[in-house]
């Protein structure tokens, strides 16, 4: 089934009134893929932590992950907001990519 998402771009980084590092990001776009839940052993074979949520998105758009000196793009999926960890390869299905997402606190 297709899922909504607003897709959360990194723009940039700004410093705050206290010095700190800030991600910035631009006005949400929606986008549509396919929301799919991880099953625990993937999750272990992967060394992720069990105690977290993780996801695989499927789409056709060009999410950015984490990269040095940015922030991840970022998924707001049903009132819930999820980073981007990782495009792995293994998720690469009929020229969508897969998107590793990890539910935010």
């Amino acid at each position: 089934p297709k899922t909504k998402a607003k897709w959360y771009q990194f723009d940039k980084l700004v410093v705050d009134d206290r010095g700190r590092e800030k991600a910035t990001y631009k006005e949400p776009v929606n986008i549509v893929g396919s929301f799919q839940s991880m099953d625990i052993k993937t999750i272990q074979e992967m060394g992720l932590d069990t105690n977290k949520e993780y996801k695989v998105f499927y789409t056709s758009n060009n999410i950015k992950q984490v990269q040095r000196d940015t922030s991840p793009d970022y998924l707001e999926i049903l009132e819930d907001k999820y980073d981007i960890l990782d495009n792995n390869n293994w998720f690469k299905i009929n020229g969508w990519n897969g998107f590793l997402c990890i539910k935010q606190i």
